[in-house]
């Protein structure tokens, strides 16, 4: 569901139940069962953070993401905090810092967040240079007005170590981020 205060899947709940998982004895690995459009980016950096407090505290205990529908947005950021993400061929991922007001994409923005989703995923299952190169196959100018595409392109920098080509990109995307949540998140996430 949608992540924020109040919700099924709100901070407050996820990591209470993660933690449960991680502190029960018997427990030999935690999978995360996503379904979710996103939703806060606060509620998901609190999960994101704990997630990776209790990875630290129980190294030897693996956490796996498994998409259902939808993983976007906060809910692929949350996921990003697994040690492997399992989709579905079917299932639809989605960027971080973006936002999905619908699903009638037609024409180029279709092609456009169908490439860029992909590279996003792929940089997740098969790193970020993986997904680099699949960015790289997108003609930019088609995406120079594109926020998704430089919102997934300055996390794939980042995580390469590239920080300032990453800079640049977040800025990038947050110069066309219309709603203020997103342009806070990544802010947030450029540091």
């Amino acid at each position: 569901g949608v992540i924020a205060p109040g919700n099924e899947a709100s901070a407050e709940k996820v990591t209470s139940a993660l933690q449960a998982a991680f502190k029960d004895k018997n427990t030999v690995g935690v999978v995360l069962r996503i379904n979710s459009p996103g939703g806060s980016p606060v509620q998901s950096q609190i999960i994101y953070d704990e997630m990776r407090r209790l990875r630290k505290k129980y190294p030897d205990i693996p956490l796996y993401a498994v998409v259902e529908e939808m993983c976007a947005s906060g809910g692929y950021y949350v996921a990003a905090a697994t040690d492997k993400i399992y989709v579905d061929k079917a299932s639809l991922v989605g960027s971080i810092g973006v936002l999905m007001d619908g699903f009638g994409f037609t024409g180029l923005m279709d092609k456009l967040g169908t490439r860029t989703g992909y590279a996003a995923a792929v940089g997740e299952a098969n790193g970020p240079e993986a997904g680099r190169a699949a960015l790289d196959g997108i003609d930019l100018d088609a995406v120079s007005g594109y926020q998704p595409y430089w919102a997934v392109r300055a996390h794939l920098l980042q995580r390469l170590g590239k920080t300032s080509e990453a800079v640049d990109a977040f800025d990038r995307a947050i110069g066309l981020a219309e709603d203020p949540a997103v342009r806070q998140f990544l802010l947030q996430r450029r540091g």
